[in-house]
């Protein structure tokens, strides 16, 4: 039929054939566009607020363990407060996503009991820290007051004082860095909130042990000049506390290698039955790699 054409309507015909062709397209195309704007629209109404929900939640716990570390590296329990007001507001923002059904009712109660859980825990170590942290300045000026009550010269006092406790401050320093060792055997989130923790403390010990050995001694000297007959001075109760420690330590110190094997056998005992059972993670184990996309097509295209 095309080939009857004259050749002035063969020369019409084909801008007309190419026009409605083009539309043809553009209306195709204007189509699958418009499905695949709502198909995008409904993947972000549905998973991106989930995807907002983690970015908030990963914020507030690296909020929370910088106020936890800073608490424990400036021994102040007020500081710990700032924690807890953190915890509020990421327990807030939990529930503002369980109410708007971001996060189903049995996620929800998973992530706040393990989060609970692990906020008990690190709050408590915290504060174990603050309040039974080992204080290797304390300790050397202590036993130089130990020394002036002998009646030794003030230099000497601080000399001895000091030289007597280097190796035990040294070893109190080693069995306290050691407990935060297992820190670096944990996985997953919980590595990266008590790892900086367990650093924290490390550095700071240390940073204390080089500080009393050094520093504490030339203080004491220029700090108690004037003020050693002072130092000598001390309560009876203190005498009577002092030789009661000093018979049981006697008494203790006769059985020491059956204490020792007790020990050690006690350890290994604790180790093998219980190091087994003691899990590696905090947090629920989920696939942070997999990326789910839950879509419902039109009826009668699938």
């Amino acid at each position: 039929m095309f080939a009857r054409l004259s050749l002035r309507a063969k020369i019409a015909a084909g801008p007309l054939i190419a026009t409605c062709g083009f539309c043809a397209l553009l209306a195709l195309g204007l189509g699958l566009g418009g499905r695949s704007i709502q198909a995008i629209t409904e993947i972000e109404g549905r998973h991106y607020p989930l995807v907002k929900l983690n970015r908030d939640l990963e914020g507030l716990l690296d909020n929370l363990q910088y106020k936890l570390r800073d608490a424990a590296t400036t021994e102040d329990v007020g500081a710990v407060k700032a924690a807890d007001l953190v915890r509020d507001q990421f327990l807030a923002r939990l529930q503002r996503a369980r109410e708007a059904q971001i996060v189903s009712e049995a996620e929800f109660l998973s992530l706040r009991m393990k989060f609970s859980r692990y906020y008990v825990l690190a709050r408590s170590a915290s504060l174990q820290l603050i309040l039974t942290g080992f204080d290797e300045a304390t300790v050397a000026i202590e036993n130089i007051h130990s020394h002036l009550e002998r009646g030794q010269p003030l230099a000497r006092a601080v000399r001895d004082g000091v030289a007597e406790t280097i190796v035990p401050r040294f070893l109190a320093m080693v069995c306290i860095l050691a407990v935060f060792i297992s820190a670096f055997f944990l996985q997953g989130s919980a590595r990266a909130l008590f790892v900086p923790l367990a650093l924290a403390v490390g550095f700071s010990m240390v940073a204390s042990y080089i500080l009393s050995s050094t520093f504490v001694p030339v203080m004491s000297i220029w700090l108690l000049r004037g003020h050693a007959e002072a130092a000598r001075q001390h309560a009876p109760i203190l005498d009577r506390l002092r030789t009661g420690y000093a018979w049981l330590l006697a008494q203790v110190l006769r059985f020491r290698l059956p204490l020792v094997g007790a020990y050690l056998i006690a350890s290994i005992a604790v180790i093998a039955g219980l190091g087994p059972r003691l899990g590696l993670d905090i947090f629920p184990v989920v696939g942070a790699d997999q990326f789910r996309v839950r879509v419902r097509a039109a009826d009668g295209t699938h």
